[in-house]
């Protein structure tokens, strides 16, 4: 997200000073964009202390930091994904519940928070008593993914195959997808296999394994080989429980990639009439909508994905609050 924002931001905002803090100093790379090395061990930690004091040094008129709060003496604006491990904290483990619970004390000192979706945004207002406003502003993909050059994962080559995109963890539904996945397998002529993307996360991160040769663990790629899997399957699943966005199939559908999705809020709002949509709790309406993909011929427009309309609201609404 930073780097998507910070470049944006720089573009369209020239005359404006830009100062970021990330641990790892190589990740940012932009002329008019001042990088610091987080002093600060975690993220909470840096947030609160670190960027007040970098505010201090540099003389900021606002800090805009993401998920934690920055206790600074200026207006401290924050981005928040969601507040899922508050409707459901049983998607979480112990630590990570441990580790969120400092948002929600940020989101009520903040002088304002962003989210990304309109769906999101009523939950927090739902379950963060105190907030004095949330705006949402959206998402789009990190501009290493749009501007890498398409590479195949080793060992896989063009073919028949449907991919699925995101952090392996318990909210993501993955065993209801590959049940649902190996149901219509069952009653497919020529099915595809399935390609499932992303690390390891969260709880029950480990408890999606496939008795089966159809399905293949790709883990973490990287921005080529996503891309590559994005213009070359026939199609994503994307089977959430819920989301604050869902950024996979916003991406997929920028490289002409059909998708299904779980038939909840926020996909609706974020993907609309452009996705093919299925009961995340239902093996037998995931198994469908994963034969529409199966049969698909990948004639779906691109659609450009940029983060400059999320940094035009973003600076409006900060421009408005100071």
């Amino acid at each position: 997200m930073i780097s998507g924002l910070l470049e944006a931001w720089s573009e369209y905002f020239p005359n404006d000073e830009l100062h970021v803090v990330v641990k790892d100093r190589s990740a940012i790379d932009l002329p008019k964009v001042t990088v610091h090395e987080a002093r600060w061990p975690l993220h909470p930690l840096n947030n609160l202390f670190g960027l007040k004091e970098l505010a201090r040094n540099v003389g900021a008129e606002v800090v805009f930091s993401q998920n934690f709060w920055a206790r600074a003496k200026v207006p401290s604006f924050t981005f928040v994904h969601d507040v899922l491990f508050l409707s459901n904290p049983e998607w979480f483990s112990w630590k990570e519940r441990l580790y969120f619970s400092l948002i929600p004390f940020g989101m009520q000192r903040a002088a304002g928070v962003f989210t990304s979706s309109a769906t999101e945004k009523r939950r927090m207002l739902d379950r963060v008593r105190g907030v004095r406003f949330v705006e949402s502003v959206g998402l789009a993909s990190a501009p290493a993914l749009s501007k890498a050059e398409a590479v195949a994962p080793r060992g896989i080559t063009p073919g028949n195959f449907l991919i699925c995109v995101g952090r392996l963890n318990e909210r993501k539904n993955l065993r209801r997808v590959i049940a649902g996945f190996l149901r219509m397998r069952n009653e497919h002529t020529a099915a595809p296999s399935l390609f499932v993307v992303g690390p390891a996360d969260g709880l029950k991160a480990n408890d999606f394994m496939a008795d089966s040769d159809a399905v293949r663990f790709l883990g973490p790629v990287s921005d080529g080989e996503l891309r590559w899997l994005y213009e070359n399957a026939r199609g994503l699943i994307f089977g959430s429980l819920d989301e604050g966005f869902g950024l996979p199939p916003v991406e997929a559908l920028s490289f002409g990639c059909p998708v299904a999705v779980s038939d909840i809020p926020v996909m609706h709002e974020v993907v609309g009439s452009a996705a093919t949509y299925f009961d995340p709790r239902d093996i037998g309406s995931i198994a469908a909508s994963i034969s529409v993909l199966a049969d698909s011929s990948r004639e779906v427009p691109g659609r450009a994905l940029g983060w400059d309309s999320v940094v035009k609201r973003v600076r409006g609404v900060i421009c408005e609050k100071i």
